[in-house]
């Protein structure tokens, strides 16, 4: 069973292999296009319309993804990659120190590139900077 949270990680792992893909296509016309734009770029604006459809078709039959799971522990394996990378982005509550000045600012801003927060405070110190996140 893929648990809702996961789902559209979930759908871009399983579309990869041709033959899944070639079966969701055939089983599920009514978006067809909306998967194959969804295939070929998994960041598209119909992602979200696949992942309700299917989240649709889980409300109505919590297996219905079952069969096209050829690998259970590659996806499992996939899953758990993925939860630990957006951990690892994750900066909610963490604190770093930098030093001060603009050179240190501008590498510690490059370093959060891709990284999850919602906001930060900034605590002026003597020699450097605390930057808590939120």
């Amino acid at each position: 069973m893929i648990p809702i949270n996961q789902l559209g990680d979930s759908l871009s792992f399983i579309m990869k292999d041709d033959e899944t893909f070639e079966q969701l296509k055939a089983d599920f016309p009514e978006i067809l296009a909306d998967l194959i734009t969804f295939r070929e770029n998994p960041n598209c604006t119909c992602r979200g319309r696949v992942v309700k459809f299917f989240a649709e078709q889980l409300e109505k039959d919590l297996l219905v993804l079952n069969k096209y799971v050829k690998d259970r522990e590659a996806l499992e394996a996939e899953m758990q990659r993925l939860a630990d990378e957006k951990q690892a982005n994750n900066y909610f509550g963490k604190i770093f120190v930098i030093a001060k000045g603009e050179e240190a600012w501008r590498e510690f801003a490059k370093s959060l590139i891709g990284k999850t927060f919602r906001s930060f405070s900034i605590a002026e110190r003597d020699d450097d900077v605390a930057v808590y996140f939120l």
